[in-house]
């Protein structure tokens, strides 16, 4: 019985220690001055373009950001003038899964479950596999050196990245980056994280 409390403490104290630095980045993130974050989107974005990561994927997953995340609108515009094709998730709350959908307009999109946007018509719109998407953008609050990342704490992502075969990239700050998030079995890392100073390739 010992070795099973010992587990369950240890899960415990991995769950509050990703709430603690949840918070703590979120916090961050809600502070920076208005100029101060287009400025470094700005730089994101262009490392985020220049990549091979960009350059060489036709489809694109990604979320429509919601405050105070990266924007993701500009990406989204950037791909639309260079022909790529953009999909992006709807999530079951029952199952806790999500599948992409393409969008070809803003016009395409209404608020959905936790007032992200969705295709206002999932039975019309186009779906894509996984195994279609060349680029997954996953989005995440903190980061480590090993592509690790802490998200809004539903999992959505790493279900659907444990069989994903493409890259994942992430965008951030550098001041989202620690060493070392504690993780778990189910946890899935991004292969290359872009900043706004560099791009750090992490498999």
């Amino acid at each position: 019985m010992v070795g099973v409390f010992s587990l369950y403490n240890f899960n415990v104290g991995v769950v509050f220690m990703k709430q603690y630095l949840r918070s703590l980045i979120l916090n961050n993130l809600k502070n920076i001055p208005s100029f101060k974050k287009i400025k470094t989107e700005e730089k994101i974005h262009k490392n985020l373009f220049s990549s091979a990561y960009w350059k060489n994927s036709n489809v694109i997953g990604l979320t429509l950001s919601t405050y105070p995340e990266w924007d993701t609108y500009n990406i989204i515009y950037q791909a639309w003038f260079e022909d790529k094709q953009v999909v992006i998730p709807v999530t079951n709350k029952e199952s806790l899964t999500m599948n992409f959908y393409l969008i070809n307009s803003f016009d395409d999109v209404m608020e959905g479950n936790y007032k992200i946007k969705e295709p206002i018509n999932k039975s019309k719109a186009r779906y894509f596999s996984k195994d279609k998407i060349d680029l997954m953008i996953v989005p995440g609050i903190v980061f480590d050196k090993q592509g690790y990342r802490i998200g809004f704490g539903k999992g959505y992502f790493d279900r659907y990245l444990s069989d994903f075969n493409h890259s994942k990239i992430s965008l951030l700050a550098e001041f989202q980056i620690i060493n070392q998030i504690p993780t778990n079995e189910y946890d899935i890392s991004v292969d290359c994280l872009i900043t706004e100073k560099k791009n750090i390739k992490v498999k």
